[in-house]
């Protein structure tokens, strides 16, 4: 298997056969009794002579589950703690205190540079490229989670993600994004490593804090990052219903977002309602007035000079791929729901669809 870290299918695999042969429950988790069953293989695997092996004892079991943590927690953290606003940490707080995560979308993205971030309030930022910034040290107090804010650390998307409706805040101005695998698998190792860290035993969504706070961070990040912490490794999220002060709970959709339902194309929100156009579920074929508009609105957004022919040749395909790279879309090239959506986000004339009979 890879060391990377990653437990991916083929590691989770290897987890599920191993725990048939010990008679465990097969579930692919590596709780307490799988992870004793492989300290005791691994010491028998090690062992000598027809003597079978003594029980692990508490010092080399320490010793091997760090280094098993250690495997599965390397992630590469830049720390600019030195770079960010001191007037942000309200007051020091004894970190062994701190037991929760809180996951946050910023709603807005600045790209991949780690300055355009210092002035975000989290403990953790993680950009569209799976960068990990540690903003603020984790025994600081930042006003970042309402009534979370004491026992936990905030950790804050970078990206404004939709609703389970498939709109984003005021996406007009703030653009709408989508979560991207880099972004996933950094979260996922943030959790690893503050379980190991600080004993991590809870992950929390801002929507259960503050009233105000209703899709963040959003199904995406739930399901993907929260829910899977949940699942992998037995976090807790309070349960149903739990909420604090005016906070809301957890949507019972958002955790079972990614297994198969189908989620709602983007829709840009707000558009006046005059303005707005009635999106079907597919868009119409790439027809010739269809790919002058995008022509046009591609050079309206990127400064180009494409010519206005209707043809989606190679140069528009490729002035395509840079403006879904930038929007966080999928660079395919191709002139989809999605993208059209985008387009109109950051300006562009609505495209009218003719009728369908």
């Amino acid at each position: 298997l890879p060391v990377d870290g990653i437990m991916g299918p083929e590691t989770r695999s290897a987890i599920r056969d191993f725990q048939r042969r010990e008679r465990l429950l097969v579930d692919g988790i590596v709780g307490p009794e799988t992870k004793r069953a492989l300290i005791v293989a691994r010491r028998s695997h090690q062992a000598v002579g027809p003597e079978p092996p003594e029980p692990p004892q508490s010092v080399e079991e320490e010793q091997f589950l760090r280094s098993w943590w250690s495997a599965l927690t390397d992630c590469q953290i830049e720390d600019r703690t030195h770079l960010t606003p001191k007037s942000k940490r309200i007051r020091q707080r004894d970190p062994s205190t701190v037991y929760a995560l809180v996951l946050h979308q910023m709603a807005f993205s600045r790209g991949n540079d780690p300055a355009r971030y210092n002035n975000v309030t989290a403990h953790y930022a993680i950009l569209p490229d799976g960068k990990i910034l540690q903003l603020h040290p984790i025994s600081a107090y930042l006003y970042a989670s309402n009534g979370f804010n004491a026992r936990s650390v905030a950790v804050e998307f970078a990206g404004n993600f939709p609703s389970t409706r498939g709109r984003c805040w005021k996406a007009e101005t703030y653009g709408c994004y989508q979560l991207t695998q880099a972004q996933i698998e950094a979260g996922r190792c943030l959790v690893r490593h503050l379980i190991r860290e600080i004993g991590l035993t809870h992950i929390l969504a801002h929507r259960q804090s503050s009233g105000t706070r209703e899709n963040d961070p959003g199904p995406d990040i739930w399901y993907q990052v929260g829910q899977w912490a949940i699942d992998h490794y037995g976090l807790k999220d309070g349960g149903p219903g739990f909420k604090i002060d005016s906070g809301k709970p957890i949507p019972e959709e958002w955790r079972t977002w990614g297994r198969g339902a189908s989620q709602p194309e983007f829709m840009v929100e707000p558009l006046r309602a005059e303005t707005a156009p009635q999106f079907e579920e597919e868009i119409d074929p790439e027809t010739p007035e269809h790919v002058e508009w995008l022509q046009h609105s591609l050079n309206h957004m990127l400064g180009l000079r494409l010519p206005e022919d209707g043809v989606l040749g190679p140069a528009t395909r490729s002035a395509l791929r840079r403006f879904q790279s930038q929007r966080g879309l999928d660079a395919n090239g191709v002139l989809n729901l999605r993208t059209e959506q985008s387009l109109m986000a950051a300006g562009a004339t609505p495209h009218r669809h003719p009728a369908r009979g």
